[in-house]
């Protein structure tokens, strides 16, 4: 994993946290994909970043969050896939291109979706509202509203609320194909786009 860039400004204290920090989330990350999420012992993590018990604590509160930095991670990976599109990219190669993109992430770390998925509804991020969404929700929605003033995108409802709706069926799509794979990934997750845009577009 490549190092994080350095913040300007930054002093060398806050250069050796964030270093730790980022020894502790990739430990944690390998005691994951070894042992299971559930089953994971913080100690375990601990030695394997070479620190204290109370060290992963401070940065850390719970492995919950370490999840939730991976996911932020991801997140910004996929943000970076649609970033390089046109903004005036069909609405159907962007569907394209964000399925290929979760279907790259999740297949690399698929035993660690359902602990992701429980950990969101344990933090209550299922509620999460509009203005909070994640990176990906946001350029969601702005290329929704883009696709709208196109006529390519019906709008009876929220682009925000559309954007929400396709990521569910994506999210949900990737736990049901965890439990029957009879399918590649990214095959599942474009024919549920398809199908979503089948109710979302202005053509119908």
């Amino acid at each position: 994993m490549a190092p994080r860039p350095v913040k300007a400004g930054s002093t060398l204290r806050d250069r050796q946290r964030e270093d730790t920090r980022q020894r502790i989330y990739e430990a944690a990350i390998a005691v994951f994909r070894r042992d299971g999420f559930a089953t994971a012992r913080i100690e375990d993590i601990a030695r394997l970043a070479g620190v204290s018990h109370g060290s992963f604590y401070f940065h850390f509160p719970t492995k919950d969050d370490v999840l939730f930095q991976h996911h932020r991670e991801l997140d910004q990976r996929v943000v970076a896939s649609l970033s390089a599109l046109p903004e005036d990219a069909p609405l159907r190669g962007l569907l394209d291109t964000l399925c290929a993109a979760f279907s790259t992430e999740w297949e690399r770390d698929s035993s660690l979706v359902p602990d992701l998925a429980a950990a969101m509804i344990r933090k209550g991020m299922v509620r999460t509202p509009p203005a909070e969404m994640s990176p990906v929700g946001r350029l969601l929605t702005e290329r929704f509203r883009l696709a709208a003033e196109r006529g390519e995108l019906r709008r009876e409802l929220p682009m925000e609320w559309l954007c929400s709706l396709l990521l569910a069926q994506l999210f949900t799509t990737t736990i049901a194909w965890l439990a029957d794979p009879a399918m590649a990934l990214s095959t599942a997750l474009q024919r549920t786009a398809a199908l979503f845009l089948t109710g979302a577009s202005a053509s119908r």
